[in-house]
């Protein structure tokens, strides 16, 4: 195929005949102004795709669901502790009775 010769950047080339050459290189123009129309960008600027896998953190869950086990555990242990405690009958309340230290029975100076 024939390669066409861009006439602008070789001008000291002679031509035949000048309006069909001016003809010629309005054609060429013409069609590079609607190549560079059509042209499509070769970088993508989509936004970037979302991985599922990625967003979910599955380790830090795993963690913090362990954290909560724990302080649950815990949490019965104390509790089962504060039942025991409060089940037990208590030795000091029963020597000394409560109403022998009421306010009203004390002697204000």
């Amino acid at each position: 195929k024939f390669r066409k010769i861009n006439l602008n950047m070789y001008r000291g080339l002679p031509s035949g005949n000048k309006i069909l050459t001016r003809k010629w290189q309005e054609k060429e123009r013409k069609i590079h102004m609607q190549k560079l129309r059509e042209v499509k960008p070769t970088i993508d600027l989509k936004k970037p795709k979302n991985f599922k896998h990625l967003k979910s953190r599955a380790k830090k869950e795993q963690l913090l669901e362990d954290r909560y086990t724990e302080i649950e555990r815990e949490n019965r242990i104390l509790l089962e502790k504060m039942t025991s405690i409060m089940q037990k009958p208590n030795k000091t309340s029963t020597s000394f009775s409560t109403d022998q230290f009421r306010m009203s029975s004390v002697p204000m100076k």
